[in-house]
Parts: structure tokens; sequence; C-alpha cells
């Protein structure tokens, strides 16, 4: 079957919002990254609002549903 390029679920790509399509896909990396800097910053590269509207209780479940917490927990300061 022949795949036009600029066009997605048979749409054209420019009918296509970039951010919110962006909220429906991701990567999963087979081996962990983890760049300068806290835990923290690392959890918020994935935000997908602005920093200061993260809340702590996001970032904790974040790391909840990534299986991370208790070892982030077991880490010393």
């Amino acid at each position: 079957m022949y795949s036009n390029p600029s066009q997605l679920d048979e749409q054209p790509i420019t009918k296509y919002n970039v951010a919110e399509y962006r909220k429906h896909i991701a990567l999963v990396s087979q081996e962990p990254t983890l760049y300068a800097g806290s835990i923290r910053f690392n959890v918020m590269l994935g935000a997908t609002k602005p920093r200061e509207e993260v809340t702590q209780e996001e970032i904790e479940a974040a790391c909840r549903d990534a299986n991370i917490l208790e070892f982030i927990q077991s880490l010393p300061e």
C-alpha cells in the first residue's frame, strides 16, 4: 500500500497541532540516561507542562509509575 509522507492516518500533517500530537507519543529507551543535574531535573525533562506548574506529588507519581520511586528514596541525599 502506498503511504503519502505528507499525511498521517490519511489526514494532511499540516492539520495536526504538533504540541497536542506529541502528548500522545513517547520514546521508551532500553537504556536509562541521566543528565547532569538532580533526579528532579531529569524527571522534569519529560514534563508536558511548564516546570513551575509541576508539583512534588506529580513528580513522585511519575517516579512511582516508572517503578523507580523506592530506589530514589533509598539513595543518600
